[in-house]
């Protein structure tokens, strides 16, 4: 027993850290002044970098005038679950069936995601695969493959590009770039799907990181400093690069660590970064950067040491796993079964993941 508590915010949204309350049912409101506001650029931006933050599980909008607001707020944010209703068949809870290709999980806000987790919590997918890796000999012999023959045809130039910068001798970390592009075309090829439930339409699949406009709070930055090495920083940079993300990556140079500049001169140099996407910061000016901008991700020295530890310990991770510590995820679904509008409206959206076109022959 115990009710439910309410706390109101008038105009203003909560604080993005809030108190969960957790078994005690707490409801939050925030009520802008007028239904106008709730369509406005500026409160579209304030309640998308609020969920980025604050990154709940589950977004429900509910609008009689279309999926015009509910578009732009499934565009610019990364919850998982993300359902459009109407007033008479609202959206009410947080609800999320996975058989039916409501794809559910649990992601703490990105940048924060290694202090909880390895990977983000996807259902459907097998618990163990969170603790699998690719056998050293199998991605040896993808590698050597690649090596003598070339990544397959149809891969995008920038991805092919990134290969390069590897040292040819290293048939592991080649090998395992060619699992992860294989699960990016597989991904991409027809997304999104459509579930397969009755009782409400769902489209599900791979997602970019949030559309923001070209503002920073978009980007997923990658920094390269003392340690860095091409062998942990491709696999980071390849989901990005072979699709449509990449206008979202960025990449931070420690001026004071000769290996990270030379890395960074060769990602420029093979075509895989454009230059205007790499800049050079000191410690200092990178940490005064990532809090002015407050970029979606930053993929740091601790994140590549992640994976060279998992390396170590049971080989490099599943793809799908992987990308999912760089990617977002997940389904958007109408309340109504068979419903069309939802389809055309949303089906479309940048911000499904697309690979990048393939080089012209």
């Amino acid at each position: 027993g115990g009710g439910v508590a309410f706390a109101r915010h008038g105009g203003a949204l909560p604080a993005a850290q809030l108190d969960e309350h957790w078994r005690h049912a707490t409801v939050d409101f925030s009520a802008p002044e007028s239904a106008e506001r709730l369509r406005s650029p500026d409160w579209v931006r304030d309640i998308s970098k609020w969920l980025i933050a604050a990154q709940p599980i589950s977004v429900a909008v509910n609008d009689d005038a279309g999926f015009t607001l509910a578009r732009e707020i499934f565009e610019r944010t990364a919850v998982v679950v993300f359902t459009a209703g109407t007033l008479d068949a609202p959206a009410l809870t947080c609800q999320a069936r996975p058989q039916d290709g409501e794809v559910f999980g649990e992601v703490p806000p990105r940048r924060s995601l290694r202090a909880h987790t390895r990977c983000p919590v996807l259902v459907p997918s097998p618990t163990p695969g969170y603790n699998a890796g690719f056998a050293d000999a199998h991605l040896e012999a993808r590698g050597r493959a690649w090596a003598a023959e070339g990544p397959p045809a149809g891969t995008p130039p920038a991805a092919a590009a990134l290969l390069t910068v590897l040292d040819p001798s290293d048939l592991l970390t080649r090998g395992f770039c060619a699992e992860l592009l294989d699960y990016l075309t597989d991904a991409c090829a027809d997304n999104p799907r459509r579930g397969a439930g009755a009782g409400r339409t769902t489209l599900f699949g791979l997602q970019r990181t949030p559309l923001a406009d070209g503002d920073a709070r978009a980007h997923t930055v990658l920094r390269l400093s003392a340690g860095a090495s091409a062998a942990l920083a491709v696999p980071h940079l390849l989901p990005l690069v072979s699709t449509n993300a990449a206008a979202e990556l960025r990449v931070s140079v420690d001026p004071e660590a000769p290996a990270a500049r030379e890395l960074a001169a060769a990602l420029v140099s093979s075509g895989a970064v454009p230059a205007a996407q790499v800049s050079e910061d000191t410690a200092a000016a990178f940490e005064a950067r990532v809090a002015s901008e407050d970029p979606f991700n930053v993929v740091d020295g601790a994140a590549l040491a992640d994976l060279a530890e998992a390396r170590a310990a049971v080989g490099f991770p599943l793809a799908g796993h992987f990308a999912s510590t760089l990617l977002c995820f997940g389904h958007a679904k109408s309340t109504r079964p068979g419903d069309e509008a939802f389809v055309r409206a949303f089906a479309d959206s940048p911000k499904w993941l697309k690979m990048a076109p393939a080089a012209e022959s």
